[in-house]
């Protein structure tokens, strides 16, 4: 049966002190989960206690006392230095990868990274032996909008890592950077070209539709994956891309008239959208939107999009007017 301490959300601090004691100081087992679940529970700690976490965090031989206490510790937004330096010790040393996992966590919600922090993550992102934990140390990054090139270079190796949520992940957070290295173009090309997971070829086409302009290397790429992909995630991604650009090159306009024709109507209503962007419409790309709402078994949100795409544009006005007579 649990006490009122297990269930309260909101405990004093001498409650809290009660509970952290029957974790230092009790044999049995239960009873120590007991009073660490209770611990998670509170939102806002005092100093004083969530040093002794720390203390406990650190030395406590049993692996998920140490998780537990961690994830507690990642509940707080704002930690003292002390806590700071012993999680930057803890991602990086503890035996257990749970631990290593939840301690980035705990890092990562801080209100202020300093450099040193941004260091420890793309240290255990390089080095940790546990996928999960490569992982959640690249994502742990995305809020950083201006890292150095140093980082920049480790996140393009990560790329290249073994496990594709790596991968994705440094993808990712390149994508979110104020400014992005043409060597960060090159990657993005290379993976939604080549590699062979679906996922990270999508967050790679994705990565394009986060840049306000596109080089023509990068149009051409969408386009070659808008009509080669075998994987509609894939397709849709690079449609998306494309659709997100202000202004569209004739090479982007004939990727849109491929994709308006693909097979899922998701991708061709992606099309459609994309092609209300131009101020102008060349007749080729006119002719294929009056095809679409011609179209008895087009689906009805493709055509509408169709018919906003063409709206009252001078050009199109006269062949729509022929074409539906």
């Amino acid at each position: 049966m649990q006490s009122s301490l297990d269930q309260s959300k909101t405990l004093s601090d001498d409650a809290i002190l009660t509970l952290i004691k029957r974790l230092q100081n009790n044999k049995d087992e239960n009873e120590r989960y007991a009073a660490a679940h209770a611990l998670a529970k509170q939102k806002m700690l005092s100093v004083k206690v969530i040093l002794d976490l720390t203390f406990l965090m650190k030395k406590d031989k049993d692996e998920y006392i140490r998780y537990l206490v961690t994830d507690v510790l990642s509940e707080q937004s704002t930690l003292p230095l002390e806590t700071i330096l012993a999680l930057r010790s803890v991602m990086k040393e503890d035996k257990d990868e749970n631990v290593r996992y939840i301690a980035i966590i705990a890092l990562a919600k801080q209100e202020n990274m300093f450099p040193e922090m941004v260091s420890d993550l793309l240290y255990a992102m390089r080095k940790d032996e546990n996928a999960e934990v490569r992982y959640i140390a690249a994502l742990s990054l995305i809020d950083q909008k201006n890292l150095p090139f140093e980082a920049i270079s480790d996140l393009i190796v990560a790329t290249k890592d073994e496990n594709a949520n790596v991968r994705c992940a440094a993808i990712r957070v390149l994508s979110a950077q104020e400014i992005v290295f043409p060597k960060a173009i090159s990657i993005w090309i290379s993976a939604m070209q080549e590699d062979e997971n679906w996922y990270v070829r999508t967050e790679a086409a994705s990565a394009f539709g986060e840049q306000k302009t596109l080089s023509s290397e990068a149009i051409t790429a969408l386009n070659a994956t808008i009509k080669n992909d075998q994987n509609l995630a894939v397709r849709c991604a690079a449609t998306i891309a494309l659709r997100k650009q202000k202004t569209l090159s004739d090479d982007a306009i004939q990727a849109l008239l491929f994709a308006i024709k693909d097979e899922y109507w998701e991708i061709r209503y992606e099309a459609a959208v994309a092609l209300r962007n131009p101020e102008t419409l060349p007749s080729k790309a006119i002719s294929a939107l009056i095809s679409v709402i011609k179209d008895e078994d087009e689906h009805e949100t493709v055509k509408a999009e169709a018919v906003r795409a063409l709206g009252v544009r001078s050009e199109a006005i006269s062949a729509v007017i022929s074409a539906l007579r």
